[in-house]
């Protein structure tokens, strides 16, 4: 290679570099390791409010864990930083006793993405884990006044491919038949909460099958209150790839869509 190639290499490795920071992130090596974690502006995330995370679920995380496991525990980040990203960045609330307190949390991935490095901002954040919320006190009821036995669960389970063409989020006529026949079941039901959740196969990445499990459950949710569900009932989320049912080994192309077609599916359960 010659020098003007060896200068031009060079060059397109420094805009490389001034790309990343400009998009505000960190440094990381191989390794999923960093000396200067960068941290967004919270402003800038794509999940507003942030959320108030299950600190149980927080205290499992470790290193090593791959990135559909982050999702079952504290589920999608918060920022958008791209697809293929070696960072995932957080923005949390805690009730403490001195009151809400917001943090931010990272997590750094290794080439292989796993998840190697954690960070907090401020840095004393991390103590919120180490401490347990404030008991909130509960006000009894007498067992003569206690309501009625609350109802059984009641699941259904929505196929993509019957529900929705490969790769869209709209709804087809057949899916709208069956999403109507379970509004229809549970809008005069005593149910308290009706979940809909949103998966994928694992084809493609896990930002984008993320977000199309997301917009298939609250395809699905619209539907459900369009049929008489009362919309405050309803809670809707994507989990993309997790909890796959399928096994499909090596197959490729039509054969491994073909085989996985019961991951890609929307699950209504009603409590």
């Amino acid at each position: 290679m010659n020098s003007h190639h060896l200068s031009a290499a060079g060059l397109a490795l420094g805009a490389a570099f001034l790309l990343s920071a400009c998009a505000g992130l960190s440094p990381v090596s191989p390794q999923g390791t960093t000396d200067k974690p960068v941290f967004p502006e919270p402003s800038s995330a794509s999940f507003k409010e942030g959320s108030w995370p299950n600190t149980d679920n927080l205290r499992q995380v470790q290193a090593g864990m791959n990135k559909n496991q982050l999702y079952n525990l504290i589920d999608r980040p918060h920022f958008g930083e791209g697809f293929g990203t070696h960072e995932w960045d957080y923005l949390f609330h805690f009730r403490t006793a001195q009151g809400e307190r917001v943090c931010q949390y990272k997590i750094l991935f290794d080439d292989a993405q796993k998840a190697r490095s954690f960070f907090w901002k401020p840095q004393d954040c991390a103590s919120v884990l180490d401490t347990p919320a404030p008991q909130v006190q509960v006000l009894r009821v007498p067992v003569a006044a206690q309501a009625s036995p609350a109802v059984a669960v009641r699941q259904f389970s929505l196929s993509g491919d019957l529900a929705f063409d490969f790769g869209k989020d709209t709804v087809t006529n057949a899916g709208k038949t069956k999403v109507a026949r379970i509004a229809d079941a549970l809008k005069d039901a005593p149910y308290t909460e009706v979940r809909v959740d949103g998966y994928t196969d694992r084809i493609g990445t896990d930002l984008a099958n993320l977000d199309l499990s997301t917009r298939r459950a609250k395809a699905v949710r619209d539907q459900l209150v369009a049929g008489g569900v009362a919309p405050d009932k309803v809670v809707w989320a994507g989990r993309g790839a997790i909890q796959p049912l399928s096994s499909c080994g090596a197959l490729q192309g039509e054969a491994l869509r073909a085989c996985l077609a019961p991951d890609r599916r929307v699950e209504v359960s009603a409590r």
